[in-house]
């Protein structure tokens, strides 16, 4: 698993190494996405049974295109279209795979970045009522603990965007990222 490890890692950064600089360079443009396609792509070549089985959960994720932005859309096309060159992969895939990300992937807040776990995808959100805090331990595994004894039942809710942020930038998170708006009671009174 280890080598596998490496071999992806090193297919990755030469891939994006050959993007064209004024991309990977440019503060302004976020390589987060560039740099996580590369890194799916590099993984599916290196298969071995974990990867097959989150492969294969990842592309059952909803991708939810009708509420992408024009903006944004753009700007996946774009990378689609890198991405395409760099790994020879189908462009119409590699969008897929970014509004996936964009609709699926999960803060960690513990550490710095995100994490795409299938899993967590199926909690819900409120920026008031969450009960649940989703981490990952040191061996990538998910864990999700309730802040508080939840009745037998209830609904398990995360927060998806930084809960200590006035409603303006609350509503401007979710809206920009997940393409709703909230309407829980910190939101709305």
């Amino acid at each position: 698993m280890e080598k596998d490890a490496v071999r992806w890692h090193e297919l990755e950064c030469s891939w994006y190494t050959s993007a064209p600089k004024q991309l990977t360079s440019n503060p302004e443009i976020p390589t987060e996405y560039l740099r996580f396609a590369l890194r799916y792509e590099a993984a599916k070549r290196q298969p071995n049974e974990f990867q097959s089985a989150t492969t294969e959960s990842f592309n059952r994720l909803c991708a939810h295109h009708q509420f992408v932005s024009d903006e944004r859309s753009r700007v996946f096309a774009m990378y689609a279209a890198i991405v395409s060159v760099l790994t020879k992969s189908p462009r119409k895939e590699l969008y897929g795979l970014f509004v996936r990300r964009m609709f699926n992937a999960h803060a960690i807040p513990a550490r710095k970045g995100w994490i795409l776990a299938p899993e967590a995808s199926f909690f819900n959100h409120s920026c008031c009522e969450f009960n649940t805090h989703v981490t990952v331990d040191k061996n990538g595994f998910l864990i999700a603990k309730t802040a508080c004894d939840v009745e037998q039942g209830k609904e398990l809710l995360i927060c998806y965007v930084d809960a200590d942020t006035d409603t303006l930038t609350r509503q401007a998170d979710l809206a920009n990222t997940f393409c709703f708006v909230c309407t829980c009671r910190k939101c709305t009174s």
